[in-house]
């Protein structure tokens, strides 16, 4: 699917089954992550969610993993419950496993 049909598909799970209400975006700085997070962020208030950091990365992140650390930070401090990754899965599984490295559950 494309980020404008899987975004607010996204929005509405995290929304309602995980119950999410503060939610952080990581996306990869191109086109397509640039997409999730704004549609995912459209969606997400429209459904009372509140998206409260939305940063994007660069595909080094496979290399330095730590290079996301400021984000994953600040989304911990604002209690966000939903961690949101735009991006493809490899980069994805380095951001997870960075997050649970800095505690974020």
């Amino acid at each position: 699917p494309t980020d404008l049909e899987f975004s607010p598909q996204l929005a509405s799970w995290a929304r309602g089954r995980l119950n999410a209400r503060r939610a952080a975006v990581l996306y990869v700085n191109e086109d397509y992550g640039l997409g999730v997070a704004r549609t995912f962020a459209t969606a997400f208030g429209a459904q009372g969610g509140e998206v409260v950091a939305a940063d994007p990365f660069v595909n080094d992140v496979l290399r330095q993993p730590a290079g996301v650390d400021p984000y994953l930070v600040r989304a911990i401090r604002r209690n966000a419950d939903a961690l949101v990754i735009g991006g493809q899965a490899e980069a994805g599984i380095a951001i997870i496993r960075a997050a649970r490295r800095l505690g974020y559950t």
